[in-house]
């Protein structure tokens, strides 16, 4: 974990979540991404597959005033 750019945070891919913990592998569309523990065990059941493979648009960026 401590060679890892901080230290394995981030945000997960999956569930858009920021600041966990982004270590384990899974496979999503023939790809192999670093997920949180949750999408981890999430995928593993296959519950979330449908959700992974349609498009998340992004957040709208708020204008600073």
């Amino acid at each position: 974990m401590k060679d890892q750019v901080r230290n394995g945070r981030g945000v997960c891919p999956v569930c858009k979540r920021t600041a966990v913990k982004v270590v384990f592998e899974a496979q999503i569309k023939e790809k192999t991404v670093k997920v949180c523990k949750i999408c981890k065990a999430t995928l593993g059941h296959g519950k979330v597959q449908t959700e992974v493979e349609a498009p998340v648009p992004a957040p709208a960026p708020v204008p600073a005033t």
